[in-house]
């Protein structure tokens, strides 16, 4: 397995390094003769030695144990002895490759490429857990009840009572809560906090813990609005917002809106906004 390996590494960066052995730096050139003598050209009849037709010109590649014309190629090179004597290691090296060593090789670069890809799968997983478990223990401060508090009137005061339905507690809660009347829709546009409103708690909100948040709408009516809530055209919109940290440090929030209109003025009821409420 060792020997595949290397000769994997090895066989990838010598074959061109072989292919011509450079002449050693600073050897004085070879002296020219004084009269050449032409070869005589090789007949027909003339066989070539066992060196010119067995010989590759370079070693193998690792790629050439897989297959039967590369086992070909390197049985060749094989059966000649290489003529380089600072290579002769690189050749016993890989003459002395098995057939067995190699397919171990391959197997064992599968196994790691199986093994990465198993790990990767556990990463994934772990990742997954780990989020699903933080959203299932998380707290989840929001809406249990909204209502009005009494006798309908002209300023009527109004109730909401926040829930943490998570299973761990929730920690720096704030919280502000307004009343604002508006044309009865869903797709309102009402102002935010005004200075002052957000009050602040360093008290931790245990799971199944509640809290209340109250406001009563003291504005004057101006007397064309008032004709127009009472007929029905125009809500009260009782909205807010609650932050909160949870267990794992990480910034959550509530908003709410729910409406309060002339259906309500019996029950005392409100009834959800169409839009205004999301939780993260």
């Amino acid at each position: 397995m060792i020997k595949a390996l290397v000769l994997l590494v090895l066989t990838s960066f010598a074959s061109a390094a072989l292919a011509q052995t450079p002449a050693p730096r600073g050897a004085p050139p070879a002296p020219r003769a004084e009269t050449t003598q032409a070869a005589p050209a090789r007949t027909a009849e003339t066989p070539a030695s066992p060196q010119e037709e067995h010989a590759p010109a370079t070693s193998p590649s690792f790629f050439e144990f897989l297959t039967s014309s590369g086992l070909t190629n390197v049985a060749k090179y094989c059966a000649v002895d290489t003529p380089d004597k600072a290579n002769q290691w690189l050749h016993g090296f890989i003459c002395s490759v098995r057939v067995t060593d190699v397919a171990i090789g391959v197997y064992m670069g599968l196994l790691v490429l199986v093994i990465a890809g198993l790990v990767l799968v556990g990463v994934i997983q772990y990742d997954q857990v780990s989020r699903a478990t933080r959203q299932q223990l998380r707290a989840y401060l929001l809406v249990e009840s909204a209502a009005r508090l009494g006798e309908h009137s002209d300023h009527p005061e109004f109730q909401v009572v926040v829930k943490n339905f998570g299973q761990t507690p929730a920690y720096g809660v704030r919280t502000w809560i307004s009343v604002v009347p508006g044309e009865r829709g869903g797709q309102v546009s009402l102002p935010g906090p005004e200075r002052g409103m957000v009050e602040a708690s360093d008290a931790a909100l245990g799971p199944g813990g509640t809290f209340e948040l109250g406001k009563r709408y003291e504005i004057d009516w101006d007397p064309a609005k008032y004709d127009e809530f009472l007929g029905g055209r125009v809500a009260m919109y009782v909205y807010g917002e609650v932050s909160y940290r949870d267990a794992f440090r990480k910034r959550r929030s509530t908003r709410f809106r729910a409406m309060y209109h002339a259906e309500h003025f019996r029950t005392g009821g409100l009834s959800i906004a169409a839009r205004g409420n999301e939780s993260t």
